[in-house]
């Protein structure tokens, strides 16, 4: 794992306040999202001395997750597409960024799939990615503001035992990952409502997967998507879908956590091919 420092970043849009880290110093830019529970410090395990001296890695840290941001927006206003897209643009402008590569864990995997539609978009890299499926009940409770307040009140006000979340899930309003996620973080009330706050705010962030597949293929970005094989929120289910459309998937003998050192070389590996093959072209 490289040692290098990264340097701090904040950007206020409106009532928005983003901020992560940056690290290295290369002419190349990596956009990274992490998972649901990590900061945006966690893209470490995944850098190399290599690639941070052909790279620039813009770490960006999600939403409620950062605990020295002074998160001014409301929970009862979901970050739009419009608006997450709008807060690449004004980023990549402010750096002097003309283009990037994307990559994320998990549920930050689900936001680079929302910018394949960007012509700046050089690849993508996403581990143990969120965002392959999504079901109708899904969807028209994420896009209802009435069943949205509904579920912050109950949050806020009340709780929700592991019984309801289990009747959400049965019902398929929440997926087996996202119960799974609200399960695993009920030990105190304050977490539950955090869980449900992150979910609420990026529900309306759920880009098409024949959307965003079709741009894949046809703008042929170079990709790879990595899987746990063992891995009981993001199955081998999704990594079989992907394969219907790309080879360029990767299962290894793991869970969902993957987001270890032992896999900084597959990282460094495709992104320092990319840089390679841009030189002897």
């Amino acid at each position: 794992m490289s040692s290098f420092e990264p340097k701090t970043f904040q950007l206020r849009i409106g009532d928005l306040h983003y901020s992560g880290l940056r690290y290295g110093h290369g002419s190349e830019h990596i956009f990274y999202f992490h998972g649901f529970g990590q900061k945006s410090n966690s893209v470490k395990k995944f850098l190399s001395d290599s690639l941070i001296e052909s790279y620039t890695i813009h770490s960006i840290g999600l939403f409620f997750h950062e605990s020295t941001v002074d998160q001014k927006r409301d929970v009862n206003s979901p970050l739009s597409t419009a608006e997450f897209k709008a807060f690449v643009q004004t980023y990549t402008e402010l750096n002097a960024i003309e283009n990037f590569h994307l990559m994320g864990y998990s549920m930050g995997a689900r936001l680079c799939f929302d910018l394949l539609d960007q012509s700046a978009v050089k690849s993508l890299y996403v581990i143990a990615p969120d965002g392959i499926t999504k079901n109708i009940w899904q969807r028209v409770f994420t896009q209802s503001t009435f069943l949205n307040r509904t579920v912050i009140r109950l949050v806020n006000n009340s709780g929700i035992t592991r019984g309801m979340t289990g009747f959400l899930h049965r019902i398929g309003v929440i997926s087996g990952y996202e119960k799974r996620l609200i399960q695993n973080n009920i030990h105190s009330s304050e977490a539950l409502k955090n869980v449900f706050n992150v979910w609420m705010f990026y529900s309306r962030i759920y880009p098409s997967f024949e959307k965003w597949i079709n741009i894949l293929k046809k703008n042929n970005i170079p990709h790879t998507f990595l899987f746990g094989k063992y891995d009981r929120i993001i199955t081998v289910k999704a990594a079989n879908k992907i394969l219907k459309y790309t080879n360029d998937v990767v299962v290894v003998e793991d869970g969902h956590d993957l987001v270890k050192e032992k896999y900084s070389g597959k990282i460094s590996d495709f992104f320092l091919s990319l840089s390679e093959n841009q030189i002897t072209s």
